[in-house]
């Protein structure tokens, strides 16, 4: 890469071009209200496996559907509500964001632009997968999409898979 290619990638990262999309892996060295550390996708999967005394060779949405809301708010939930960013997630309020994508569940990334030390230069705006999409151009609105959902919006549950993604939508 030359240094033309390398200004014009820089200046787009810093203006706000770019979307994010992040899954569990960002949010390791975070750590719960337990002060707990999150645990990968897989590790999760065998913890909720484990909590239900089921062999570790389901889906995460097979294993989720067994759940009652008792568990989903014991196992799911409590576990990821009330986050604390690690390095990882804090380093993304560095950035001017077009957008930012989660699979993640947890708040962590939200609680990173809430810091009083956070150095963001964006208001966010959280949209979970139940909500209607709206388009935002102004780059002072950074835009969480959450695909699976969110902890402090419990009450709208969660989904881990395309055939609730389609269910929610006929629903809807």
């Amino acid at each position: 890469m030359d240094d033309t290619d390398f200004h014009a990638m820089a200046d787009s990262l810093l203006s706000g071009r770019y979307n994010l999309l992040i899954g569990a892996g960002v949010s390791l060295d975070s750590t719960n209200r337990h002060n707990d550390k999150l645990l990968s996708g897989a590790a999760y999967l065998k913890f909720l496996s484990e909590q239900k005394s089921l062999p570790f060779k389901y889906s995460l949405h097979d294993v989720y559907s067994m759940l009652s809301d008792d568990e989903i708010d014991r196992f799911v939930t409590d576990i990821f509500y009330e986050c604390r960013p690690g390095p990882t997630v804090l380093r993304f309020t560095e950035y001017i964001w077009n957008r930012i994508f989660t699979f993640n569940i947890d708040d962590a990334t939200e609680s990173a632009y809430e810091l009083p030390s956070a150095k963001s230069q964006q208001k966010l705006s959280v949209i979970n997968f139940s909500d209607n999409y709206l388009e935002v151009s102004d780059k002072n609105c950074l835009q969480i999409v959450r695909l699976h959902g969110l902890t402090r919006r419990r009450s709208e549950k969660y989904v881990f898979s395309k055939d609730e993604y389609i269910r929610f939508n006929e629903v809807k």
